[in-house]
């Protein structure tokens, strides 16, 4: 019994049976054996290992099989196709969730005259984290107003929010709302109220959203 599906056959030893149909006599079965051949020599047939090999070159797979150890040329395309569909599906994610961050940390490193917007854009994208957001054609005071009792801080910000955005061009930047250290205690305090009032399961829905901040006005 031989091993494996490869076979050297020498010139010399090539035969051809094929069959021919002529009308009205039928099939006729032919053999066919070359005239002449190259290779004269005449000795013992190549031992299984090294028709082995020679098939494998015959196949392209290379003098040391690499392609049996592989998975062929058709495999990389695939992999390259299933890393690209990879990239393009958590690429948009990493981005989102970058975003989201440094809207979080942004009042740390803004300068005085972006603290009213800055601070109160961080303290809005905390409460929509977990589910509180304005309503259409609610204003901000309004929206203030009705979380008042289990957001307070907020509230008390607000108004500083406002003074900032309608500052005019003299107005003194030692005033409360373009001071870091304003904002930064009231964002410590509206963490503490959103510990007391939200859940854990929605806190921590709110931390892997990362689109949340989408929902802030």
């Amino acid at each position: 019994r031989r091993k494996g599906s490869n076979l050297v056959i020498q010139s010399g030893d090539g035969r051809v049976w094929p069959e021919i149909y002529l009308r009205d006599i039928g099939w006729l079965p032919l053999e066919i054996v070359p005239q002449k051949s190259l290779d004269e020599s005449k000795g013992d047939p190549p031992d299984e290992e090294q028709q082995r090999k020679l098939g494998e070159q015959a196949r392209g797979k290379g003098k040391k099989g690499q392609g049996k150890k592989g998975g062929g040329g058709g495999g990389f395309g695939i992999e390259i196709f299933l890393l690209l569909a990879l990239i393009a599906a958590v690429l948009p994610l990493v981005i989102a969730y970058i975003i989201k961050i440094w809207r979080l940390i942004a009042p740390a490193f803004s300068g005085s005259h972006d603290l009213p917007r800055v601070g109160y854009r961080t303290m809005i994208d905390r409460l929509s984290a977990i589910g509180v957001a304005r309503k259409p054609s609610e204003t901000r005071e309004e929206f203030a107003e009705r979380i008042k009792d289990k957001y307070p801080s907020l509230s008390e910000m607000t108004p500083h929010h406002t003074a900032g955005l309608l500052r005019g061009p003299y107005v003194e930047e030692t005033r409360p709302e373009f001071q870091s250290s304003t904002w930064a205690d009231a964002i410590e305090k509206l963490k503490g109220e959103i510990r007391a009032h939200a859940t854990k399961t929605r806190r921590f829905f709110g931390i892997l959203n990362p689109l949340s901040f989408l929902w802030s006005k």
